[in-house]
This record gives structure tokens, sequence and C-alpha cells, in this order.
């Protein structure tokens, strides 16, 4: 089920009757304003945009609330900026279990886009106004 809109306690309410766990994907711009019996809070982070995770609000707070932090993109980022956003967490969020995850590209039946021209879409906020300096490769 997939449903958006600015009723967000009747989206809830909706979603209630179809599901026995909710996940929330408030995205980077969002502090939950739902709140359950059992609440597991996890937080992505972006190597590529460290210091990010504590110099923007809300993600700042989305981090102090987590449970566990995810850092993302370990393969594609530098070790100095992976090491950065770990230490902010830690620093900021003790408490929080740290999880760091490859963000890996990969197709099914490769061969059969051999010699295609591919299309790739980029989360364009990441890139207009996100700061990030590269894009989806």
């Amino acid at each position: 089920m997939c449903d958006a809109g600015v009723d967000y306690a009747a989206i809830v309410a909706e979603a209630e009757k179809e599901a026995d766990v909710i996940i929330w994907d408030g995205g980077n711009n969002d502090t939950p304003f739902v709140s359950s019996v059992r609440t597991w809070r996890s937080v992505v982070t972006d190597p590529h945009r460290a210091g990010h995770e504590v110099l923007y609000h809300p993600g700042e707070v989305n981090l102090l609330r987590a449970n566990v932090v995810v850092i993302n993109k370990v393969d594609s980022a530098r070790p100095r900026r992976r090491g950065s956003c770990g230490q902010n967490v830690r620093q900021r969020n003790p408490k929080a279990e740290i999880i760091e995850a490859e963000s890996l590209v990969k197709v099914e039946q490769a061969e059969k886009l051999r010699g295609a021209r591919v299309l790739v879409i980029e989360d364009g906020p990441s890139l207009t106004h996100g700061e990030m300096a590269l894009g989806g490769a």
C-alpha cells in the first residue's frame, strides 16, 4: 500500500487496517509525527556528505532519537568521510547501533543491457540543493 497526502492521521489509520508493521519514511525533511506502542527509529547517513547528519535540522533530531544508524555508501565514500560520519554518530548518540552498508547498483541479467543506452534517474534534491557533487553512477 502506498499513500500520500496531508492527512497523515487518516493515512496511518487506513494502513493500520491492513498491516501489523508500518514503516514510515519521512525522508530527510521530517521528524516522525506519529507514535506507536513500539517505535524503532533508524536513520541513514551519507558519508559523501559527512557532517550533514549534525549540521541540519531535522536530520540531527532524527539522529539523536535513532536506535540504529546506517552509514550507507561505504563502498564508494572515502575512509576519512566514513570515519567522520561514524565519529559524529558515536559522539551525539552513543547508544545507537551503527551499521555500515554498501550501496551497490546491481542489474539482473546485465548482459541484456550491453550496448544499450541507459537512463539513470537520480535523487534530484541531493544534487540541486543537497550539496552533492556527484550523482548516481
